[in-house]
C-alpha cells in the first residue's frame, strides 16, 4: 500500500503473523537503502518491530528481517546502527539456519555488524566462514555477496594488505554475479573496484 505525503511516496509493507513475519519489512527497508529512496526510513521503523530480541525464540521472520536491516543500514552507512544490532546477529548465527529464501547468508549478517563494531577479529571469522558456506551449498547469491561483504571489511579495516585482499574478492565477485545472471550486482561491484583503484593510485 503506498500513501503520498508532500509529494513523496511512503510504502507500507503490510503481512500477516505467522513465523515468517518480518521478511518483507525487512526486504522493503533493504530495497529502498539499496536505491537511495527517502522512504527507506519509514520502512526501517517498521522492519525494526520484528528484529530478534536477545532472550527471546527466533522466528524465521525475525531472522530473515535481520539480515535485510544489518545489510540495508550498511549500505546506507549508518554503521553505528548495524553495530547496535551484533549481539542480535551473533544470536541468529548461534540458534538459526544458514540463511533464508533470499540467500542472505546469516554469517554474512553478522560479519557486517562486527565489522561495524570494529570488532575485526570476529568479523574475519564470521566473513570468512560465510564464504565456506556458500562455497558448500547451493545457493548462487550468497557465494559473490559472501566475497562483497568481506572486502567491505577489509577497505574499512584498511591494514597493510587489506585493499590488495578486497581487490581480489571483489574481482571474484563479480565474475560469479555475471555467472549468475545478477548484472546489477556485477556493474555495483566493478563500480566499487574502479574506485578502490583510484584510491590506491592515491597512496
Amino acid at each position: 500500500m503506498t500513501k503520498r505525503s508532500n509529494g513523496h511516496a511512503t510504502r507500507l509493507a503490510i503481512e500477516p503473523t505467522t513465523y515468517q513475519s518480518g521478511q518483507l519489512a525487512g526486504a522493503l527497508f533493504w530495497t529502498l537503502a539499496v536505491k537511495g529512496d527517502s522512504g527507506a526510513s519509514d520502512a526501517l521503523k517498521a522492519a525494526k518491530a520484528y528484529l530478534p530480541v536477545p532472550g527471546r525464540a527466533l522466528s524465521l521472520g525475525a531472522c530473515g528481517c535481520l539480515a535485510f536491516v544489518v545489510e540495508g543500514l550498511a549500505r546506507l552507512g549508518r554503521t553505528d546502527e548495524a553495530a547496535a544490532l551484533e549481539q542480535e546477529a551473533e544470536m541468529v548465527v548461534a540458534n538459526g539456519s544458514l540463511c533464508v529464501f533470499s540467500q542472505h547468508l546469516f554469517r554474512t549478517s553478522a560479519g557486517i555488524a562486527s565489522g561495524c563494531a570494529r570488532n575485526w577479529t570476529r568479523a574475519e571469522e564470521h566473513h570468512q566462514i560465510a564464504i565456506q558456506q556458500a562455497d558448500a551449498s547451493p545457493y548462487r547469491t550468497a557465494r559473490p555477496l559472501a566475497r562483497y561483504w568481506y572486502a567491505e571489511m577489509l577497505v574499512t579495516r584498511g591494514r597493510a594488505d587489506d585493499l590488495q585482499r578486497a581487490q581480489s574478492l571483489l574481482a571474484e565477485a563479480v565474475r560469479l554475479f555475471e555467472s549468475a545472471g545478477i548484472p546489477w550486482y556485477a556493474r555495483n561491484t566493478a563500480n566499487r573496484i574502479a574506485l578502490l583503484e583510484q584510491m590506491a593510485g592515491l597512496h
